[in-house]
């Protein structure tokens, strides 16, 4: 499936980013068993493959990564995807594990017609080898 598509027609809620904000409306609502979609600004980019002259207009670098900063009426709108120094595994560690109780998290399973696992789980296992 495209990355663009959802996998049905109609949710209860959508939760745009999952980004601090994001995470915590969408873990609230699947607590609550809402029917949900989150949706995320866009792809990843590896380094030195991001589209510098793209927004030239708006996007600026920082040592943590690209931010966008949006004019929008009376309201100045600044977005960033980074990671600042302090977020480190071992800080974020006991939250991850909270976030991974919460959404019941499992690992991936092989589709039980083929026995194999997902093409996307075989290249994150090889990128982690």
């Amino acid at each position: 499936m495209p990355s663009s598509a959802l996998s049905k027609d109609r949710y209860e809620a959508v939760v745009v980013g999952s980004g601090f904000g994001g995470a915590v409306a969408a873990c609230r609502l699947a607590q609550a068993g809402v029917d949900l979609a989150i949706l995320e600004r866009g792809r990843r980019f590896e380094p030195g493959g991001f589209p510098r002259s793209a927004r030239a207009d708006t996007m600026y670098w920082h040592r943590g990564g690209p931010y966008d900063v949006k004019p929008l009426n009376d309201v100045l709108v600044v977005q960033a995807a980074g990671w600042p120094r302090g977020y480190t595994r071992a800080a974020l560690g006991p939250y991850y594990d909270l976030v991974a109780h919460m959404l019941d998290i499992r690992p991936v399973e092989p589709d039980p017609a083929t026995g194999v696992l997902p093409p996307k789980t075989r290249l994150m296992e090889a990128a982690a080898a």
